[in-house]
Formats: C-alpha cells, sequence, structure tokens
C-alpha cells in the first residue's frame, strides 16, 4: 500500500523481483511524478517514470502519470506522473513514459495513466487492463506488448491532426503480440487515428468501444509504409459512436465478423484463464 502524498522520483521493479503487488490510497492523494523525457535521457525506453521488468505484477487503484499542463478527469486513484510538459504532437525527443511494462503476466485494475507522446509503453509480455483511464496525444498505448483490454477509457489531448491513439509494434507473422481494446470509451480531442503500425504486422482491434473523439477518416496509418499495409490487423468490430462509422476507413482494415471477433473477445488471446485475477 502506498501512502498519501506526492512523491517524486522514477521508479523501477528489476526482473528479479517477480510478483510485486502497489496500491495507492485514493483519488489524486498518492503521486508519483518523474519530469524526464526522451530528449533529456536520449531515450524513450529510460524517460519511464514507473517501469517494471519483473514478471506477475500486480496494480491497483493507482495512476502512473508524465504530468502535462491538465488533468481532464478527477479519478479516484493513484497518481503516477511525469512532470514533463505537454509537447506538440510528434515532436522528436519529447516523448516521455509514464509507464513501461516489459515483464509478463501483469495485471492493471482501475489505474490512471496520464501522459501526452508515448504515455504507456506496452513493451512486451502478456498484460491485463480493466476500468482504466489512458490519456496521451501520439502514440499513447505503443509497443510489442500483447494485451487485452477491457472497459477502459481512452482520452486524446492531441493537437487537432496530428494525434494517434496506438503504436503497435508485432514483426512478424508468427508473432502473438497484438492490442485488443474491448468495451472500450475514446473520448477528447482530434482528429486522429486509431492507430499507426509501428511495425509492420502490428495488430489492433477496437471491439463494442464507443468512439466519440473525432477520428481521421481512414482511421489507420501506414507508418509511411505502404508495404505495411499488406501485413497489418487492424479492425473494428460492432462499435458506436459518432466516430464509429467504418466508411472511409483505411483499404486494409476491416470490420470483423462474429467468428473473427470471437479469439479478440477472449482472455484467451492472453492466456489469461492461468493468470488473470490470481495474486
Amino acid at each position: 500500500m502506498i501512502g498519501e502524498d506526492f512523491y517524486k522520483e522514477k521508479i523501477k521493479i528489476p526482473k528479479e523481483k517477480p510478483y510485486v503487488t502497489i496500491e495507492g490510497a485514493g483519488a489524486n492523494k498518492t503521486v508519483l511524478s518523474c519530469h524526464d523525457y526522451a530528449g533529456k535521457v536520449n531515450s524513450t525506453y529510460k524517460s519511464a517514470s514507473f517501469a517494471v521488468m519483473s514478471d506477475y505484477f500486480i496494480a491497483k487503484d493507482v495512476t502512473f502519470e508524465k504530468k502535462v499542463v491538465v488533468r481532464t478527469v478527477n479519478l479516484e486513484w493513484f497518481w503516477q506522473q511525469n512532470s514533463h510538459p505537454l509537447p506538440s504532437g510528434g515532436e522528436v525527443g519529447q516523448q516521455a513514459v509514464a509507464f513501461r511494462i516489459e515483464g509478463d503476466k501483469a495485471q492493471f485494475y482501475r489505474v490512471a495513466l496520464l501522459g501526452a507522446q508515448d504515455t504507456l509503453y506496452d513493451m512486451a509480455g502478456r498484460h491485463y487492463f480493466k476500468d482504466c483511464y489512458i490519456q496521451g496525444s501520439i502514440d499513447f498505448i505503443f509497443g510489442s506488448g500483447q494485451s487485452y483490454y477491457e472497459t477502459c477509457h481512452l482520452h486524446s489531448i492531441a493537437n487537432p491532426g496530428s494525434g494517434s491513439l496506438t503504436a503497435q509494434k508485432r514483426g512478424t507473422g508468427v508473432e502473438t503480440s497484438g492490442f485488443s481494446f474491448v468495451r472500450f470509451c475514446v473520448t477528447g480531442n482530434g482528429p486522429i487515428y486509431l492507430g499507426r503500425a509501428w511495425g509492420p504486422y502490428s495488430r489492433v482491434v477496437f471491439l463494442y468501444t464507443d468512439i466519440a473523439a473525432p477520428i481521421i477518416s481512414a482511421g489507420w496509418y501506414n507508418w509511411n509504409d505502404p508495404e505495411r499495409e499488406k501485413t497489418v490487423y487492424n479492425a473494428q468490430y460492432k462499435c458506436t459512436g459518432v466516430e464509429a462509422n467504418t466508411t472511409g476507413r483505411a483499404w486494409w482494415s476491416k470490420e470483423l465478423t462474429d467468428a473473427e471477433a470471437a479469439s479478440f473477445l477472449s482472455w484467451d488471446l492472453v492466456d489469461g484463464k492461468e493468470w488473470i485475477g490470481r495474486v
């Protein structure tokens, strides 16, 4: 249990320390803050306020934040913050990671992650996010993680036309990584992309998601590499909201059938029956 206070420090949990659980004291009461950003530490990877390399990590009722100009919601959880100011979308060296997870079988419940460019580095491993709030501007969930996000809220603070919710980095057709967003809510500034193909086989799916934030009509971006259009997997399934209409979406994206959506709606995507809900 982390008590009520404002903590300004970088925290790293090494690979040799599995089974770590943290829990905050309540809304806006426990704050972890760090000012590092890529241009300062010469690395997006090293800019993380909180980094976990070990397996079986659990976070409950906590927030990990790169401090930006404004907080857009009043959360009843615990705040982790990187206090680097809000950059314009895509500025070189301004990436500022609030949380980096590269361990396996990590769980996040009622966690808030606040930042701008590159908020959550979902780097590697299998992860489960439930009832979380994630705020950013460009590529604010990015990496090669194999992750299932359920009933969470994504909020964009991007400048118009410069933002992207995700940047998934699946590198080959045999890799199991990808992001599945189930029963989500997307709000905030725009227009933005649903995702950019950081990897040539990038895989991102939104299912039963209410999309209220303005979305660039194409929805998806090929990372300036037309070859990726042949191999990426970008899709929606029964999404709602004023921006959910798939008319005008990138030609390679798709609306899933019931059969195609089934695997993305199941914890089996992350082998979750083996570890989700277990401490």
